[in-house]
């Protein structure tokens, strides 16, 4: 027999085979749904643990950071009551010392100091009068003068010399601040800041030696990079200019402006310094027959190279 195949069939063979594949295409779909779901509460677990992780880490480089602080407070505490016990115990030494061996001694009268200069025969001298006997008070009075700072921290010394040096008291400045350097570390922080300090002081007293001293100690313990070593380049250069060494001032100047760059208030010290180094420059004798116009002006464009070439 013959078998008839219509277009009928082959279309619902086609439909069967597209409904077959979506079948499979939902299946396929509906597995890598519910393994991203088996998944996602994996990685969510596994976020959640990192960041406990990293808050608990947190909070235990917090709780040391504050156990450190807490042991650094500490040792301040200590060491600030063990200065202040050390001032204590210097300053009771100075009251004991301050007490004279005469003022201890039981008093005499003069009665029995004629009567035993008598049984001796030796002549009794007079009485010493009030202004001679050495009392408690006195000596005390005479050992606060002779140091004045007893009692007192470096810091507290140096506080007390920038407010005499604000006062423009120039001694009692100078007195604090020496008086720091003798008992500071040498070439520490603080020796290095009463240098500069004092190398400022000398400048305004005008005392350009002492000043160009303590400068060129500050320069020699501190770095070209540091602010203090600038400001100790600075007044060596001011101490430079009062001392007459004006090509060695204009060199500090100019290092000075390669170091901290332009300004203001040094531009102007250099000009003043350069007017100062053209007329130092020896002009004609009074023997010598006038120069003309056109001489005149050329002299005075070569002072005008002169101050140009300093600056």
């Amino acid at each position: 027999t013959i078998e008839e195949h219509s277009d009928e069939e082959d279309s619902k063979d086609g439909a069967s085979a597209v409904a077959d594949k979506l079948q499979q295409f939902e299946m396929t779909a509906a597995r890598v749904v519910a393994r991203v779901q088996q998944q996602a509460p994996s990685a969510r677990d596994a976020f959640e643990v990192q960041r406990k992780e990293a808050l608990a880490e947190h909070a235990k480089q917090l709780h040391q950071l504050q156990q450190e602080r807490a042991r650094q407070q500490e040792q301040q505490q200590q060491q600030a009551h063990k200065q202040e016990l050390a001032r204590k115990q210097v300053k009771e030494q100075q009251q004991q010392s301050a007490v004279s061996p005469a003022a201890a001694a039981p008093p005499s009268t003069p009665a029995a100091a004629n009567a035993t200069a008598s049984a001796s025969g030796a002549t009794q001298p007079p009485p010493a009068t009030p202004a001679a006997v050495a009392s408690p008070a006195n000596s005390s009075t005479a050992a606060g003068a002779a140091d004045p700072f007893a009692g007192m921290g470096l810091e507290e010394v140096k506080k007390k010399g920038a407010d005499m040096f604000q006062a423009r008291e120039w001694e009692g400045a100078k007195a604090a601040w020496e008086y720091v350097l003798q008992h500071a570390q040498p070439q520490g922080p603080l020796a290095i800041a009463v240098h500069s300090n004092l190398a400022l002081l000398h400048v305004q007293s005008g005392a350009a030696e002492q000043a160009l001293a303590h400068a060129t100690a500050v320069m020699e313990a501190t770095s070209p990079r540091d602010n203090t070593f600038h400001k100790a380049l600075h007044r060596r250069a001011l101490a430079l200019t009062k001392l007459g060494k004006l090509e060695e001032a204009m060199a500090d100047y100019r290092e000075l402006n390669k170091l901290r760059g332009y300004s203001v208030q040094v531009e102007n010290e250099m000009n003043a310094l350069s007017e100062r180094m053209c007329q130092s420059v020896p002009s004609a004798s009074p023997a010598e027959p006038s120069t003309s116009p056109q001489q005149q002006q050329q002299q005075q464009q070569g002072q005008e190279r002169s101050r140009k070439q300093y600056l």
